[in-house]
């Protein structure tokens, strides 16, 4: 149940008085304009209400294919300094890029209103003790304000904690023409029906519902007042011991004198009950494990942070990791020139150059900040935008590896001229055999080598974030029809939504690419390389125990240079060792499992921000720190 909390001024027409889950897109369609913000406590379910409502406006029968599609931002990896438009934009290239949206078709979507942002978490983007006049927030709501279509205000839709939200608007800083809702705490009445529903034994709870049920509930109301904190005290108190006793009596709860106890006595709780909970293998990590492990990874995030990118784990630790990287490349460069030094030793110099011109780029790639994952788009055979972008990176790569090839063949003839002409004996005729030879050699092998890149370059695509499953991945430039949509991508909203909801998608085809796919753009490289050598030692012959070496050198080259997202994250796992477990992936799923995660996306979110809030605020390596104890503890068979 929500109700509307109309402002001094510039309120939306057409907003109703009250509202509940069942009728928010008819409340939000009668808003002119349709600008909501929905605010409420913590918990008590802002998100999933504008995910509700994004549902609905997707699923209405009777919209049209010039209605806005509704898409739901995270705020908190707003960019200060952005304008709203130019990171919707971003964003919306970054999610669908591997579906055709290019960077300037995102661009042309923003500017043209055909995207209703939703978005969530304005009061997750700033520390509290942030200045407000410094806050993104702040800034976000100034850019809100100036978004503007023919009509006046533009639609949108935005989430925020109540007391933020009203800190704000008593400094006159608010969603204008905007009807805003408040999400009511959940009543006594309310939290006695659901707990007497919800547990197995509900005479146990007969305490607690008769002080909830009387005139003055007091603190006790107050910590149950919103869904989170009643789910969580149903958990704590629902953990049973090995002959199946309860651990625990609810009747704890009315022995603290104030709900900050209280919650903090639940949130104590919360990881061992869950855990034991946990409908599958409630013993495969002990509760001292899971804490530290889970304190590690909420103590890594950035406050204004809540989304656990298995890719982007490693900034847990940024330095770190890139010292190791660091490390890996001198190890490998080693083996790189062993190899090279034991298949022909008579190169030991080329080989010393050949190997310092590629330690250049591979420590720097080792030093970069981002590393975009990579995923197999085998599906593009299927579509005619795959075919089309197939042809045109076959066209694209083949004429590069022809210039590439002429330019080499160019620059060898240079090379060599200069030094005939410097020992005077320079013979036009030999240069311009040379010339041609390399020319065809080297075009002969790059040209080749280049469209095969080409395909395999087309067949592979970055991963950036995704959208949340519920949020729409519309591949047909995501406004045209379901049937248009079928016949050039092969897929529906239905079907492309599901299997990126995992936060395992992006490490788990990175690494298929890279050890899969991508060795194969190699191979041709191996074999250009076998010549560029053989060229420089004055060798035209090629032996096959050459090509073997050289195809060996060119998967190594693409094992390390083409796997970033994925090596860096097994990197980071060596680094993590006694922090995290080496099987993080696993545990991830297990908490998930638990209900100590939850999944947006490609990203893990802990279940609440509470929760991570608390892990945070709670040394993981300290197993005494625990939750508040009641005055006289008790339990129940």
């Amino acid at each position: 149940m929500f109700r509307c909390i109309p402002e001094l001024a510039n309120n939306a027409a057409g907003a109703q008085e009250r509202g509940n889950l069942s009728d928010a897109q008819a409340f939000y369609l009668a808003l002119h304009p349709a600008r909501l913000v929905i605010t409420g406590e913590p918990g008590a379910g802002k998100t999933l209400l504008a995910i509700h409502l994004l549902l609905a406006l997707l699923s209405d029968r009777t919209r049209h294919r010039s209605d806005p599609v509704p898409v739901r931002f995270s705020l908190a990896s707003w960019s200060p300094g952005l304008s709203l438009k130019a990171w919707l934009a971003e964003q919306v290239a970054d999610r669908f890029a591997t579906e055709g949206i290019s960077r300037r078709r995102a661009v042309a979507l923003v500017e043209r209103r055909r995207i209703l942002p939703v978005l969530d978490g304005l009061d997750e983007m700033d520390a509290d003790d942030t200045p407000l006049a410094r806050s993104r927030a702040y800034q976000v709501l100034e850019e809100l304000n100036s978004y503007q279509d023919t009509g006046g205000s533009a639609p949108a839709v935005l989430t925020c904690r109540t007391d933020l939200y009203e800190r704000l608007a008593r400094r006159q800083v608010r969603v204008r023409d905007a009807a805003r809702v408040r999400i009511e705490a959940v009543s006594a009445i309310e939290a006695v029906t659901y707990l007497t529903d919800r547990t197995a034994a509900p005479q146990r709870w007969q305490p607690v519902l008769r002080r909830l049920a009387g005139s003055e509930p007091a603190h006790l109301a107050a910590v149950l007042n919103t869904p989170w904190r009643l789910n969580l005290a149903a958990t704590v108190y629902e953990q049973r011991d090995a002959e199946l006793a309860y651990q625990r009596d609810p009747a704890d709860l009315l022995a603290f004198t104030s709900a900050e106890e209280a919650g903090e006595h639940l949130l104590g709780l919360y990881l061992p009950a869950a855990s034991a909970l946990h409908p599958t293998a409630p013993d495969r990590y002990s509760v001292e494990a899971v804490r530290r492990w889970l304190g590690v990874l909420a103590q890594g995030l950035p406050k204004a942070r809540t989304d656990l990118y298995l890719h982007e784990l490693w900034q847990l630790m940024p330095r770190r990791v890139r010292i190791a990287e660091l490390l890996l490349v001198l190890l490998w460069a080693a083996l790189l020139r062993g190899w090279g030094q034991l298949a022909k030793p008579e190169a030991s110099e080329v080989w010393t150059i050949y190997t310092v011109v590629l330690i250049v780029p591979f420590g720097l790639r080792a030093w970069t900040r981002r590393v975009v994952p990579r995923a197999a788009q085998i599906g593009r055979l299927g579509t005619l935008v795959g075919l089309r972008l197939i042809g045109r990176r076959i066209v694209g790569a083949g004429a590069s590896g022809f210039l590439i090839g002429f330019l080499a063949a160019a620059a060898l003839t240079l090379v060599s001229g200069v030094i005939d002409l410097v020992t005077l004996s320079l013979d036009v005729g030999k240069q311009l055999f040379l010339l041609v030879s390399c020319t065809l050699v080297f075009t002969g092998l790059s040209l080749p080598a280049g469209i095969i890149f080409g395909i395999l370059s087309a067949l592979t695509g970055p991963i950036t974030r995704e959208p949340t499953s519920t949020t729409p991945s519309d591949s047909g430039r995501l406004v045209w029809a379901e049937k248009w949509r079928r016949l050039t991508y092969g897929r529906s909203i239905g079907t492309i939504v599901e299997p990126r909801a995992d936060p395992h998608h992006a490490i788990r085809h990175d690494l298929v690419v890279g050890f899969g796919l991508i060795p194969l753009m190699l191979l041709p490289g191996g074999l250009v390389l076998t010549q560029v050598v053989q060229i420089s030692l004055d060798s035209w012959t090629l032996t096959f125990g050459d090509v073997a070496v050289f195809l060996v050198l060119g998967l190594l080259v693409g094992l390390y240079f083409l796997t970033g997202a994925g090596r860096r994250y097994l990197v980071f796992l060596l680094c993590a060792r006694g922090q995290l477990p080496w099987r993080l992936g696993r545990f991830l799923r297990w908490a998930y499992g638990a209900g100590l995660l939850r999944v947006s996306g490609s990203a893990y979110q802990f279940r609440h921000r509470e929760l991570q809030e608390w892990l945070g605020a709670h040394d993981p390596r300290n197993p005494d720190s625990t939750a508040t104890a009641p005055a006289s503890p008790g339990a129940t068979s």
